[in-house]
């Protein structure tokens, strides 16, 4: 983690070193992203980082030392994870804006977390619109609903025709 914060502010007339990128999960139509529920094939159902503590410890040594994180997050498991992280993390008053990169599923009870903490949410526009289309094949959710989890106790189902 020091060789991290000893790059801070290296760079050359076009470039520098601002900031450290996270990966907490990966992408839902792969099964790799963080979840809090199962997709329609029971994965997707835990993080990238083998014991998210470490990054907890991670951010949370980058963060005291006022360097700015980015975290690629798409799962909303993974989502709460990183904001739960910095809400633990982040010395208070500090004017570093850490970043969530990407953000395809948010609870409804988390987007109100971004702008309290001051996190900023760097969503992609194909994750944020109401976009027509077929049901998401891996969470068998419609487009239009990927930013809004199931409702509680509801199956998430998909069928063969739509995975091919």
């Amino acid at each position: 983690m020091n060789g991290l914060l000893e790059l801070q502010k290296e760079g050359g007339r076009l470039w520098s070193v601002e900031a450290v990128k996270f990966f907490i999960d990966g992408t839902i139509d792969n099964g790799t992203a963080w979840l809090e529920a199962p997709d329609c094939h029971g994965a997707s159902t835990h993080g990238m980082w083998p014991d998210p503590a470490a990054y907890t410890e991670a951010v949370g040594f980058l963060a005291r030392a006022g360097v700015q994180t980015a975290t690629h997050a798409i799962g909303d498991a993974g989502i709460r994870h990183v904001l739960d992280t910095l809400e633990r993390t982040v010395p208070a008053g500090s004017p570093v804006r850490h970043r969530v990169e990407h953000i395809e599923t948010v609870p409804t009870d988390t987007l109100r977390r971004f702008a309290a903490l001051g996190v900023v949410a760097s969503m992609q526009p194909t994750h944020c619109c109401d976009i027509p289309g077929p049901t998401t094949p891996t969470t068998g959710r419609p487009d239009s609903a990927r930013n809004a989890p199931p409702a509680p106790g509801a199956a998430v189902t998909c069928s063969t025709a739509e995975l091919r």
